[in-house]
């Protein structure tokens, strides 16, 4: 039998010499089940991956499909080629191995726009062109329509990222490579924009973002900079309502994260079903007069999170009697009061209003007032009393909302309780989920 080898025993007693043969099963890798193996290469980052692959026919059928199901692009930074040269190379890989594109599921950090020198240097030979040591009249231009006709052969693309931060060339009007995205057999269930087009190339954006968010019907999941330009032109007594231009975009939306207001004003109707919104790197002020009166539109969402580190206070109690829903709550603001007048005040008075609420975490939450007895932010190890005071105030929120069963101070330290047991306990580092992009990546 193949693999086999014998194995020596030597028994005790007079037959001391003797020995006794016993096959030795050898397992290896592919003798495996493909279903454990594809599960252990899910742990694999892609330079391994792409080293397996090489091992043999056989690995190479079963772990390319992973290789390229979620791609992450080198980021588009400032006086940084890498990523147009790595975005060039995937295309002309595509248009080599057209087969592969079905495998793509997820692509981060997608350049909004191509370096169009990259991409010709890369693409010379597959389609006959001619290098500047030819005549000058033999150069011939990669056809502009194909890295867009390349992808829209990615019809399983669920989750895309389009990094806008740096711009290679100047962004048309009608989307340029990104055009693909209006093909209806492209369809996203999570988009993020990194970052915003200035200028006129924000200008062209402005024009293409309505089309790419009426074309993605099945989106979810939308993490987006703004309209801003949109809003105002709606403002400044244009023949058009904002309802008009946007009741049409992303009719299936459960998630919504921006750095503006107008992104909200746009999107947040009763007729979507958001669930979750994230509001980052504003100030406090615009979340409570501008934002809430935008969420008292939507009954269902069950999720809030943001991050403001300015303006005066924010009135938290108008916040949460404007999600009468909400379960899981995050906030990463800067606080104006002490720590004890937030938890011992401010905080009891908004409670009262979310007796559904769940998740509270505030571990990214600061003070700009010195002075407390409630939490020691320098020092996360025992400590009875502010152990004890945490434990008490817990019990009166417990007491008006019900539902709460984990809570995250600023200093970090992690409370929960269960369902059947009014009793409180402190745990090692407890991560509750919210709602994210990645579950968006599955291809489903």
């Amino acid at each position: 039998m193949s693999g086999q080898t014998p194995l020596q025993l030597h028994p005790s007693g007079d037959s001391a010499g003797a020995t006794i043969s016993e096959p030795i099963l050898r397992c290896y890798l592919q003798d495996l089940p493909e279903e454990l193996i594809l599960h252990t290469l899910t742990f694999l980052d892609s330079s391994t991956l792409s080293s397996f692959t090489q091992a043999s026919r056989y690995f190479k059928a079963v772990a390319t499909p992973i290789l390229y199901r979620n791609i992450a692009l080198p980021s588009n930074t400032e006086g940084s080629l890498n990523g147009q040269n790595v975005t060039a190379r995937l295309i002309r890989t595509l248009v080599h191995q057209p087969s592969l594109a079905r495998h793509i599921h997820a692509i981060d950090n997608l350049p909004i726009t191509l370096h169009s020198g990259f991409v010709t240097i890369l693409f010379a030979p597959a389609f006959g062109t001619t290098t500047r040591t030819g005549p000058r009249n033999q150069l011939n231009l990669l056809p502009p329509d194909v890295p867009q006709e390349v992808m829209r052969t990615c019809e399983n693309l669920r989750h895309l990222s389009i990094d806008a931060r740096v711009m290679w060339s100047a962004f048309p009007s009608g989307g340029g490579w990104l055009h693909f995205l209006l093909d209806p057999k492209i369809r996203l269930r999570s988009l993020i924009i990194k970052g915003r087009p200035l200028l006129q190339a924000g200008l062209a954006w402005d024009e293409f973002a309505p089309a790419l968010l009426t074309a993605q019907s099945e989106l979810e999941y939308l993490d987006h900079p703004g309209f801003d330009r949109l809003e105002r032109m709606c403002n400044d007594g244009e023949k058009v309502k904002l309802e008009d231009v946007t009741s049409s975009w992303v009719p299936k939306l459960r998630i919504l994260k921006g750095t503006d207001g107008s992104i909200f004003k746009c999107l947040l109707s009763a007729h979507r079903p958001l669930e979750a919104i994230y509001f980052y790197g504003v100030s406090m002020t615009e979340i409570t007069f501008r934002l809430v009166p935008l969420l008292q539109q939507v009954p269902t969402i069950t999720a809030f999170a943001c991050n403001a580190q300015s303006g005066p206070r924010m009135d938290l109690k108008m916040l949460l009697d404007a999600l009468p829903s909400l379960r899981h709550l995050k906030l990463a603001i800067l606080l104006s009061c002490s720590y004890d007048d937030f938890f011992r005040r401010e905080l009891p008075r908004a409670l009262g209003s979310v007796d559904k609420l769940e998740h509270v975490d505030l571990s990214d939450t600061t003070s700009e007032v010195d002075g407390t007895d409630l939490l020691i932010t320098t020092y996360t190890g025992p400590h009875p009393s502010i152990l004890h005071t945490q434990a008490s105030l817990l019990g009166e929120y417990g007491t008006m909302t019900p539902a709460l069963r984990s809570f995250v101070f600023p200093d970090e330290r992690h409370w929960v309780r269960s369902s059947t047991d009014s009793q409180w306990e402190k745990m090692e580092q407890l991560e509750v989920p919210f709602l994210g992009a990645n579950q968006f990546n599955d291809g489903s």
